[in-house]
């Protein structure tokens, strides 16, 4: 009798029971969430909590990582300004060296220079010492051509028809070689050789060799008062001295004497009669 009512009724209940669980469901998950301490759900409301302590758990974490990578960035910062500093004292050492170069350089220049300016000077020299000959040639011939140039071109008057043609050619001649002296002269002079100052001129054994005395009063004593041979000079550097006589005073009573060359000889006996005189 009580199982058929038994059997309808037991549907009921079951029901029943499955939708009191459903009803007590959420605040049963909520109780156990609370007693474990876990965050409730964004739909719920959500723990502003929480997510601090998160953050506060990862920031160590990060606080290492950022020395770390700043030590980093000092070590490769350190090793670039080493770089740089040997960089720098190599390339202060370069400039130095190529300084050091430079001015090898320039003093080798120099030196090629001046050597090649003495070779070129000791060529002219020696030019110059064979051409000299050359000029005095020109100078005596001119020197012994005047008088009779003169002397012919006086006896124009004479009856005789080749006096003054001759005359005329004599000094037409005289002068072509004084005008070739002259050239001769400049060419010289241009290249630097120039003649020596002598007659008047205080005797220097530099630029004069005396080969004998004269007794006159025209000059001062031990001034040059004849010049023999011409001397010349390339660049403040004797080619040939001077070959001159030197003053001396005349003897007493002597004075309208007109001048005398003395030889060596002569110089050697009054210098023994003064020693002589002097004992």
């Amino acid at each position: 009798m009580w199982g058929p009512r038994l059997r309808r009724s037991v549907p009921r209940l079951e029901g029943r029971w499955v939708s009191t669980e459903r009803e007590e469901a959420p605040g049963a998950a909520a109780a156990a969430d609370a007693a474990a301490g876990a965050a409730p759900d964004p739909a719920h409301g959500a723990a502003p909590d929480a997510g601090a302590g998160a953050a506060q758990d990862a920031a160590p974490g990060g606080d290492d990582a950022a020395a770390q990578a700043g030590g980093d960035d000092a070590a490769r910062l350190a090793g670039l300004e080493s770089q740089l500093a040997e960089a720098q004292a190599r390339l202060a050492e370069t400039e130095a060296q190529l300084q050091r170069t430079q001015a090898d350089f320039a003093n080798y220049r120099r030196r090629m220079m001046q050597e090649q300016q003495r070779w070129g000077d000791r060529a002219m020299a020696r030019l110059a010492a064979d051409l000299l000959p050359v000029v005095d040639n020109l100078e005596r011939a001119l020197a012994a051509l005047e008088p009779v140039a003169n002397a012919q071109d006086g006896r124009a008057g004479d009856d005789r028809p080749a006096g003054p043609a001759a005359g005329a050619g004599l000094k037409a001649f005289a002068e072509g070689i004084r005008l070739t002296l002259r050239q001769f002269l400049d060419i010289l002079a241009g290249h630097g050789i120039r003649p020596i100052e002598a007659v008047g001129r205080p005797f220097d054994p530099h630029f004069h060799e005396a080969v004998g005395h004269v007794e006159t009063d025209a000059v001062p004593e031990e001034h040059v008062a004849v010049e023999l041979q011409r001397g010349y000079t390339f660049k403040d550097e004797v080619l040939r001295p001077a070959l001159v006589q030197v003053a001396r005073r005349p003897a007493q009573g002597d004075a309208d004497v007109p001048p005398r060359a003395v030889t060596d000889e002569e110089d050697e006996e009054d210098t023994e009669h003064g020693q002589g005189r002097g004992h």
